[in-house]
């Protein structure tokens, strides 16, 4: 097999593999199927329009399918790489990621389960793509488009997805672990159970982004706003949400130990039966707040909020917004609505 086959050999099987309604077609396909195949990726675009060039379709071939050309004669071994052992049937493709470039146009492209580690996908469109159980560790996404991408179950650890837009996304389950998300827009995204431990959030827009059970061990989310997001069990051991916006956000049962929420707004958010010991309260913005018994306060602020608050169900309480103001030195927030310090 010349090299120019072999080439084409691993393309064809990499389209096969990222598209399986051609599995059961593992010739050289033809230009209609060529056109289909560049038009759902356009990473093949150099290719079109060259259909017989490029795999050889247009060579004339005798009734046994050996190229007249060819005075070799049909590989013994099928379409495989060159050199390869006998009985060897198929070969593993290169690496998509090494197909791809900055500005990838691949809109709704399905590249389920496909191996993008350290892919250069910067800026590129991935609008409504499926990447389901993608491995994109460490992979440059940075300024991408992923609107309405399924994410569910990626692994993204180390990834670079700074100025991304991920709104409507679905990140569901998938691994984030000290990904980068700074300025990142993620306006109703689905990051359920998602894993964002030491990840970077710096400034992201998460509203109405539900973070249910999501980890956020040692996360930093300073500046980020997350108004209306639900957080609810999520576990932010930790986690640096210095002047983040939470307001009406949804807290209940989640774990902020240890949390820094200096000058944060939690203005209205719940905090029913979340657990708060440690967290550094200093000029947060508490006012509207609803906790109820089995939340857990600080130790320093614990006697504050319960002489401001109201019961206004059995066992939930809501602070009351007054026009007191916090003591010089002291930790105890303000129940007065100054917002975060800018």
């Amino acid at each position: 097999m010349t090299r120019t086959e072999s080439a084409l050999a691993q393309l064809w099987s990499l389209v096969n593999r990222t598209h399986p309604i051609f599995s059961n077609d593992r010739s050289s396909p033809r230009e209609g199927v060529w056109a289909l195949v560049t038009r759902a990726h356009p990473v093949f675009r150099g290719l079109r329009g060259q259909p017989d060039t490029a795999l050889g379709a247009a060579q004339p071939r005798g009734d046994d399918g050996v190229t007249d050309t060819d005075p070799h004669g049909p590989d013994p071994h099928g379409p495989g790489l060159a050199g390869a052992n006998p009985g060897e049937t198929d070969a593993r493709p290169a690496p998509a990621s090494r197909m791809l470039q900055p500005g990838t146009d691949l809109v709704q492209a399905d590249l389920a389960g496909a191996d993008l580690a350290r892919a250069d996908l910067a800026r590129a469109n991935l609008t409504r793509a499926n990447l389901t159980r993608a491995n994109l560790t460490r992979a440059d996404l940075s300024g991408a488009d992923l609107t309405g991408a399924r994410l569910g179950h990626a692994e993204l650890s180390g990834a670079d997805l700074t100025d991304a837009y991920l709104a409507h996304a679905d990140l569901s389950r998938a691994g984030l672990t000290e990904a980068d998300l700074s300025r990142a827009n993620l306006t109703r995204t689905n990051l359920a159970d998602a894993d964002l431990t030491g990840a970077r959030l710096t400034r992201a827009k998460l509203a109405g982004t539900d973070l249910s059970r999501a980890i956020l061990t040692n996360t930093d989310v300073t500046h980020a706003y997350l108004g209306g997001a639900v957080l609810a069990r999520a576990d932010l051991t930790g986690a640096d949400l210095a002047r983040a916006n939470l307001a009406d956000a949804d807290l209940s049962g989640a774990d902020l130990t240890g949390a820094d929420l200096t000058g944060a707004n939690l203005a209205r958010a719940d905090l029913v039966d979340t657990r708060l010991l440690g967290a550094d309260l200093t000029r947060t913005w508490l006012v509207g707040i609803r906790w109820s018994l089995g939340t857990v306060w600080p130790v320093t602020v614990e006697e504050d909020i319960r002489s401001r608050s109201t019961e206004i169900a059995p066992g939930i309480f809501e602070v009351r917004g007054t026009e007191g103001t916090e003591s010089a030195g002291s930790r105890t927030p303000s129940p007065t609505p100054v917002g975060p310090r800018r």
